[in-house]
């Protein structure tokens, strides 16, 4: 093929017509670019502006003579409204992706309130996780540590075991689960009361302790129902310092209930191997 002359390559209406060319063929964008830098040269036009022309015959705008002096904004370019909308419709993942493109999407995606019903994390080995969540509402928070014999997990499990039931955004959540994590002490609970239900697991409890938690329980309000994991813990030894009555139940597992004074409600015990469930109930 004999090479294009200069004079053709700075003609403007020219190179249109050869961009119009590769539209009527009907091939894709990108190929049509190639077959134009063969032909015509690779230092002729940028892809970004042969695929604003390509685009523009495709959708049968065939005026030459179009002005570019006011360019199509970019989306960092557009009315904070509009980001705000754009970013509330992407999943958790997606946000966390657009949150690494630049400063201003970080500051876009950090001004966002996220509403979660729950939040479920699990931390696997040689993962370090650093939980800040200072602009997301949630109902549930569940975590579940991973175990490992080395001393950087240990450390990681007092920060969740300690800091975790104190961060800001439990404030806001209704019910929070521990699993599979490091025991939490009887005097740790004072911080799980404010929840309507809790999930935790407990290095020990005396009958003392186990009286307080009754007492307390039946005097929060908001209580719906907790569960509590033990480990050698003699359960029955608990069921009858707690002073429980039996309740009738269908099938072979065992009820018991406590009275809460002065009130129609009471606290609904279900004993399992290692764990028992506290549940407040209207008589």
């Amino acid at each position: 093929m004999n090479e294009i002359p200069d004079l053709l390559k700075k003609n403007d209406t020219y190179l249109k017509t050869c961009i119009l060319y590769e539209v009527l063929h009907k091939k894709p964008v990108f190929e049509s670019y190639q077959n134009f830098c063969e032909k015509i040269g690779d230092d002729t036009m940028s892809y970004i502006d042969f695929e604003y022309w390509y685009y523009r015959f495709y959708n049968g705008e065939l005026d030459f003579n179009c002005n570019r002096t006011h360019t199509q904004k970019t989306f960092l370019q557009l009315p904070p409204e509009m980001c705000d909308l754009i970013f509330k419709e992407l999943s958790c993942r997606e946000r966390m992706t657009m949150r690494c493109v630049s400063k201003v999407m970080k500051a876009i995606a950090d001004g966002q309130v996220e509403m979660h019903e729950s939040i479920y994390m699990q931390i696997r080995d040689n993962v370090l996780c650093v939980v800040s969540f200072t602009n997301i509402q949630l109902e549930t928070w569940k975590s579940v540590s991973y175990y490992q014999d080395s001393n950087k997990t240990v450390i990681y499990r007092e920060t969740t075991r300690k800091n975790n039931a104190e961060g800001n955004y439990f404030e806001q959540a209704k019910f929070v689960y521990f699993s599979d994590c490091d025991a939490f002490r009887f005097a740790d609970l004072t911080h799980f009361y404010r929840f309507k239900g809790f999930s935790v697991v407990l290095d020990n409890l005396t009958v003392e302790e186990a009286i307080v938690l009754r007492d307390t329980l039946a005097g929060l309000p908001h209580f719906e129902g907790c569960n509590i994991y033990l480990d050698n813990v003699d359960l029955n030894f608990l069921k009858v310092g707690l002073a429980l009555e039996e309740m009738p139940s269908e099938g072979e597992e065992v009820i018991y209930r406590y009275r809460i004074p002065n009130s129609n409600e009471f606290l609904k015990f279900t004993f399992h191997d290692n764990l028992f469930e506290v549940e407040k109930m209207c008589s």
